[in-house]
């Protein structure tokens, strides 16, 4: 089976999404939630990119834990309309 050069892409960013995601577990794990926040943007940016709503999904999960364990009860993340 051969896959297209786009499909390809997609799985790439793919991976890359769920190594960012499992790196901002890590670092809630380490409570070092800033940096953990910061990887699960990196989630959230390719999940947007792909359209994929179950990564965006996963990524507002993890964005909303970081910052409920850092205590920052104003950090907003908005959707895509």
């Amino acid at each position: 089976m051969r896959l297209l050069k786009s499909e390809v892409v997609v799985m790439l960013q793919v991976e890359e999404a769920r190594a960012y995601s499992n790196l901002g577990s890590s670092h809630h794990y380490r409570r070092n939630f800033a940096q953990a926040i910061s990887y699960h943007e990196n989630v959230l940016r390719i999940a947007q990119e792909l359209g994929d709503h179950a990564v965006e999904a996963r990524a507002y999960a993890g964005l909303g834990h970081a910052a409920r364990c850092a205590g920052d009860y104003t950090q907003v993340w908005c959707g895509s309309p």
